[in-house]
């Protein structure tokens, strides 16, 4: 049974003064990751924190400064440690995601091939990142086609600063 809350909400109302997510690119940190298996290979989310400095932003126009403090999610990041023969390309993405967080892979050998670990969240938690944040739509369990919004693409943040941690365990303040 629920429990009343008095609020009555007039139907007819416009949502005009609702804020909606301008697509683009933020200053960002790294909050949580999420791995999953699936098939043998790994699916990788990683969240982000909208930074402070976005505060003062404005996207196409439209001043952008509530969405500091909110926490959006990446699509998925395959890795496949197998990979069939001339399928090595498949997790070119993963390295160059998780480089642009801050991962330092190393190299192999001196061919200049790349020894490629699984990350993990210590790796990367906390890190600056400019976070590419767009629209994505999916189809729901029930056959609805939805939207969401996304983090579609991680960059470097160069002069960004590494959050500490008590600033990832703090409350996010809305």
């Amino acid at each position: 049974m629920m429990k009343p809350t008095g609020l009555e909400l007039d139907a007819s109302i416009s949502d005009k003064g609702s804020q909606t997510v301008v697509p683009g690119v933020y200053p960002a940190h790294i909050t949580n990751l999420r791995t999953h298996e699936y098939n043998g290979s790994y699916v990788f989310n990683t969240s982000v924190r909208i930074a402070d400095e976005a505060k003062k932003m404005k996207v196409d126009g439209d001043n952008v400064g509530w969405m500091s403090g909110r926490e959006y999610v990446s699509k998925g990041i395959w890795l496949n440690p197998n990979p069939a023969e001339g399928q090595e390309w498949k997790n070119k993405r993963y390295l160059e995601w998780f480089t642009n967080c801050g991962v330092d892979f190393e190299s192999a050998n001196t061919d200049g091939n790349i020894k490629v670990d699984q990350v993990e969240e210590n790796d990367i938690l906390g890190k600056p990142i400019f976070a590419k944040l767009g629209k994505a739509t999916y189809t729901d369990r029930d056959g609805e086609e939805k939207q969401k919004v996304e983090v579609s693409a991680v960059l470097p943040w160069e002069d960004g600063k590494p959050l500490s941690e008590d600033e990832l365990n703090s409350d996010v303040p809305f």
